[in-house]
């Protein structure tokens, strides 16, 4: 069955990816073209009735490949290397459980459904791959040991991908915290910390680039005004409201056979998702591997109740199917919300034809949601 479900989630991920086209898009394209010809922007170069002021591209290096790759290989190509990226991205998240938990396909077929309702050709889908890796060192002991001077190598790569960087910082905080509180504090997760955050630095911008993640976080008219940055009750998510009522049952009932730190990062990221949709995706990607254990963990509650075993297994075959009914729901939504993103559907298409051929002299007002 994970080989079908793989094999479909790429197929599914890569036809939207070819359908949507993300009104950021453009203007991310516009970008890799000017760092290319004219170097990275300290000013806004998009805005010409503020061209003095100052300007953080936190995604620089994902606008230059952008810039790069797509004259060559269409939005098919890009499409193609980000439902590779998405596919990564739940294989590593998987391969974070224990053989032993038979209990995977509800919570991934969610997550799957989930994923794919963010999913396009977007610099945050990269970054759900880097948060997969960085996740699948930190909190396996094994991988800790063997990798966790790595990092600062992972977060250098990922401040000039894109802003979410911060993430990594925060969840280091976050466990120096959690084992400092229970005197489990080791010099190592300090000197990876330390590293790390002098590693955030190596970007075009230096320490500057803390300042916009700082705006973008803080700023209420994002939050209020943007969709993708609205709270989650703001828009009905039906795998989102199954996988987190399934998530936050089980982990709660399951609770002490978990470690703090899991928990104080499922609750972190569970508030900052719910605090932005935006957000939604990478608290699914850590709770994933927490959800398929508490499935087992309560199996093991229960089974020595008489027929419990049984009906446990019964009540997650029907789970199951439910769980088929509702990501096939969400495909069929998520395909029909981006037919009307398509390039014939939304964007002014004829009047871009008009202007390439009688373009006028200076600046043209274009209307924020079509892009570049």
């Amino acid at each position: 069955m994970i080989i079908f479900l793989s094999v479909l989630t790429f197929f599914l991920f890569f036809l939207k990816g070819i359908v949507l086209l993300d009104p950021d898009f453009g203007w991310h394209l516009r970008l890799g073209e000017i760092i290319t010809s004219s170097g990275i922007p300290v000013t806004d170069p998009l805005s010409y009735t503020m061209p003095s002021f100052s300007y953080i591209d936190i995604q620089w290096l994902t606008n230059v490949f952008f810039k790069i790759f797509y004259p060559s290989v269409g939005i098919q190509g890009l499409s193609l290397v980000y439902s590779v990226v998405a596919l990564l991205t739940l294989f590593l998240v998987l391969k974070n459980k224990d053989k032993k938990q038979l209990f995977w396909e509800v919570p991934t077929v969610l997550s799957v459904a989930i994923l794919f309702g963010y999913f396009g050709v977007r610099p945050q889908v990269s970054s759900w791959l880097l948060w997969a890796i960085f996740l699948a060192i930190v909190l396996n002991e094994e991988r800790w040991k063997k990798w966790r001077y790595l990092l600062p190598g992972l977060v250098v790569l990922w401040v000039n991908l894109h802003g979410s960087f911060a993430l990594s910082i925060v969840t280091l905080l976050i466990l120096t915290a959690v084992r400092l509180w229970q005197r489990k504090l080791k010099l190592d997760l300090i000197l990876v910390l330390i590293v790390s955050i002098l590693a955030s630095f190596i970007n075009p911008y230096g320490p500057r680039i803390w300042h916009e993640v700082w705006l973008q976080v803080s700023d209420a008219s994002l939050r209020w005004k943007i969709l993708e940055w609205q709270p989650a009750f703001f828009s009905f998510n039906l795998p989102f409201i199954s996988f987190l009522a399934i998530s936050l049952t089980l982990v709660w009932i399951n609770r002490k056979r978990f470690r703090l730190e899991e928990l104080v990062l499922f609750a972190f990221f569970l508030f900052q998702g719910l605090g932005s949709v935006r957000h939604v995706p990478l608290w699914v990607i850590l709770s994933l591997p927490m959800t398929i254990a508490a499935f087992t963990y309560t199996l093991d509650r229960v089974k020595k109740i008489r027929f419990a075993k049984e009906r446990f297994r019964k009540l997650y075959r029907y789970a199951l199917y439910g769980s088929l009914v509702i990501a096939l729901s969400q495909f069929i939504l998520g395909f029909n919300g981006a037919k009307v993103l398509s390039e014939g559907e939304f964007y002014p298409r004829e009047a871009v034809v008009f202007l390439e051929k009688n373009l006028p002299s200076g600046q043209i007002f274009s209307e924020y949601g079509w892009g570049g």
